[in-house]
């Protein structure tokens, strides 16, 4: 399973990112351009980064994703 997280780079998303990647979920974050989320790092993260006020930036952000 893969599951997608807007917001990953706040407190909320880094926390559900840590928690979702512990049950052994893959997950695809998606942070703000020039946010950092170097401790997201790790196999089975995918980060993308992007904007959801930008559609241009996040299209295909869904592709693959299970929830």
């Amino acid at each position: 399973m893969k599951a997608l997280v807007t917001g990953a780079g706040g407190f909320i998303g880094s926390h559900l990112c840590r928690e979702l990647r512990s049950k052994g979920i893959d997950i695809r974050p998606l942070a703000l351009p020039g946010e950092r989320v170097d401790h997201l790092e790790k196999p089975g993260v995918e980060t993308r980064f992007g904007d959801l006020t930008d559609r241009s930036s996040i299209r295909g952000i869904g592709d693959g994703i299970d929830t």
